[in-house]
């Protein structure tokens, strides 16, 4: 009878139930209801600020107008602007999007510049636990600044002691916060008290048992520098890189193009967790993802991360299996994909024969599971998500081949064409591998396994086709549909306008964002760019994070890992952000838009622009140093001639769709 009243107080009486038995988020939730005043943070759009391979607690979080934490679960750090009479104050949260401007500032470090009527301010993260924020008040109106520090943030945590000693705030007795120059005031109390927004006290020490304290530090209008150290041992990542971004150098008419490309590359880096990808936002998502991570180790090949990409690859090589739904018939394929991609652009023989038995092996379990006769299921031995292990399917790779076909489940049901196509590629480059490495007899048997999956793959389309799955491996990346392009374009066509309006707008928000720009990679493989950038341009106009290119995946948290539930931000959450499957996507089809490697003719041809638009073809157009399948790629418009330097291979060159089939080419190779 106790147990049954204590429930019913839980369902019932919430607002009486003591803070201990609520979780973080629960906490500030109902602070937020009872207070509505109390400028809380904003809770949208959130990116990762973080050194490639810190772990998920290490991460900071960033979110437009520049609230901060500097770790996950550790305190909030914002900007409160007041008038110059003091009778209104108000925070950076509470700006409209449009009021803010935010950029990335190219280099080793992670740092991102924010700028708004009021002040400019840089963010940038020097080692897992330590940062520092530039703030200049470049007011006209006279405004004050001041910077909150306080227990709710992007990834905030209870603030329970502050001590201030005259040059350096001490939080929690494990954060220093340095102001050069110092303050020009510092209160420190508790939000809980009544008129706390305005209050002023000398205090040096105070202590929250609840966990709202809060500092609040006067800014000058000179420029002042907060340095924020952990006094704690920190991680080491080992991965080795040169720069966050692309190696790539872009002059195009319209700079979002290389701002949207650049980003990408930032965001799958900060994003990574020692040699692991993730799928998406680390604490939403604590555990490697092979389906998320190929795409991630593709993309970051390709945009010249050599060195991170190789890191990464040895993860994918040695782990048959790994992601939250448990193990995946997509696995083997879409791991010898990736990283033969990585292969293909280290051009490195003992990089080949490392992975030789891995890929073998890989190869194996795809000529099992296009043969078995009985269900294949595999033990889980990695991290999955909590309710993947009490699934009656969690260990079923795949069901008896039918048909020539694998029968596999991928997300939990049987996306038989995507599922095969996956199959296809890794069977296709394990060929290469093998005739890389002169072992002709299993490239033969493997070139001519994929053969046979094509065609069973084509004579399984018409009755298949309706999963929207099809429609992301179709073309991109390996040509599985090119027998029935006439047959695929049908379908393809007729599935676009169920997405499409007649003004190229899609009629819904998309939830799986990572599909779009895999339809539009297809589009673009069919050398129809024109079917591309309404998708560019729908997500451009409708970033998470405006200015850094950041897209959602779902309506809320998708495949939540639990983590946000014990931390005082991120309280309502709309999507998953940022989600790096979509990132990949995006810097993928980006990529292949400058340059693109074309297989879907007898002899492979380097194609040039393909995404270009026609309208620019009016300006010159510059690109340096892209990576196309061990190429690096060069190339100009005069808007007469076509230049183009190849490093590598001699390849044949054609100008892409947009610059019509009479344009002049001249090919320069490159020692």
């Amino acid at each position: 009878m106790k147990r049954f009243c204590f429930v019913v107080l839980v369902c019932f009486f919430p607002k009486i139930l003591p803070a201990q038995l609520l979780t973080s988020r629960e906490i500030v939730l109902r602070a937020m209801k009872e207070n509505p005043g109390n400028l809380w943070p904003r809770g949208e759009g959130h990116v990762v600020l973080a050194i490639p391979g810190s772990l998920e607690e290490e991460k900071a979080y960033l979110e437009p107008g520049g609230s901060f934490s500097p770790a996950f679960g550790s305190f909030g750090v914002s900007v409160w602007i007041s008038d110059k009479y003091n009778y209104k104050t108000w925070s950076c949260d509470m700006l409209f999007l449009n009021e803010i401007k935010q950029c990335f500032i190219k280099g080793q470090e992670p740092s991102v510049f924010t700028v708004t009527s009021d002040y400019e301010m840089t963010h940038t993260i020097h080692s897992t636990y330590d940062a520092s924020i530039r703030i200049k008040n470049i007011s006209p109106a006279g405004h004050r600044l001041s910077l909150m520090v306080r227990s709710v943030g992007p990834a905030g945590g209870p603030v329970r002691t502050l001590q201030w000693n005259g040059q350096e705030l001490t939080v929690n007795e494990e954060w220093t916060i340095r102001i050069t120059p110092p303050p020009s005031y510092v209160t420190l109390g508790d939000e809980t008290t009544e008129g706390w927004k305005t209050q002023t006290t000398s205090a040096t020490y105070f202590e929250s048992l609840q966990g709202w304290g809060f500092a609040r530090m006067g800014l000058g209008d000179r420029e002042h520098v907060i340095r924020i150290t952990r006094n704690k041992r920190p991680y080491r990542p080992s991965l080795r890189y040169a720069s966050l971004f692309s190696s790539l150098k872009i002059q195009l008419p319209d700079k979002r193009f290389a701002e949207s490309l650049d980003a990408q590359v930032a965001h799958l880096m900060m994003g990574l967790v020692r040699d692991e990808c993730r799928p998406g936002e680390p604490n939403n998502y604590p555990l490697p993802w092979l389906r998320d991570g190929a795409f991630v180790l593709v993309a970051l090949a390709r945009a010249g991360q050599l060195e991170t990409a190789r890191t990464l690859a040895y993860y994918f090589a040695r782990h048959d299996f790994f992601g939250g739904f448990g193990p995946e018939a997509d696995a083997p394929g879409l791991a010898i994909w990736a990283i033969m991609q990585v292969a293909y652009e280290l051009k490195d023989s003992s990089f080949y024969r490392e992975i030789w038995p891995h890929v073998k092996r890989k190869t194996e379990l795809i000529e099992r599971m296009l043969q078995t006769s009985t269900p294949v299921h595999v033990p889980i031995t990695f991290p999955v998500l909590s309710f993947t292990r009490n699934h009656p399917d969690s260990t079923l790779v795949c069901e008896p081949a039918r048909d020539g076909l694998i029968i596999g489940r991928m997300d939990w049901h049987r996306p038989l064409l995507f599922v095969n196509a996956t199959a296809y590629s890794g069977l296709k480059h394990a060929a290469a591998l093998a005739r890389m490495l002169g072992k002709e007899t299993e490239a033969s048997a493997w070139q001519q396994k994929a053969v046979e999956l094509q065609k069973a793959w084509c004579a399984a389309f018409d009755r298949e086709a309706d999963n929207e799955r099809t429609y992301i491996c179709s073309f991109w990346p390996d040509y599985i549909a090119l027998p029935i392009k006439e047959k695929y374009l049908v379908k393809a066509t007729a599935n676009r306008l169920r997405l499409f309006d007649s003004a190229g707008l899609y009629k819904e928000k998309p939830l799986w964002t990572y599909f779009s720009f895999s339809e539009a990679h297809q589009w673009l493989y069919l050398r129809q760019p024109e079917q591309v950038w309404p998708v560019l341009e729908y997500f451009w106009a409708h970033q998470c994070s405006p200015g850094l290119y950041t897209w959602w995946e779902g309506n809320g948290e998708e495949n939540t890992s639990g983590r946000w539930d014990h931390v005082c931000g991120w309280v309502k959450p709309q999507h998953v952000t940022p989600h790096y499957w979509t990132a990949a996507e995006a810097l993928c089809l980006q990529l292949d838009m400058l340059a693109w490697y074309d297989e879907s003719q007898q002899t492979p041809a380097l194609v040039i622009g393909e995404g270009m638009k026609k309208e620019w073809l009016a300006s010159p157009l510059k690109v340096e140093g892209i990576h196309v399948h061990g190429n690096e790629v060069s190339w100009q418009w005069d808007g007469k001639k076509l230049e183009v330097w190849i490093k590598g291979e001699k390849i044949p060159v054609r100008a892409g769709t947009p610059f019509g089939p009479k344009t002049r080419i001249k090919v320069t190779k490159l020692p």
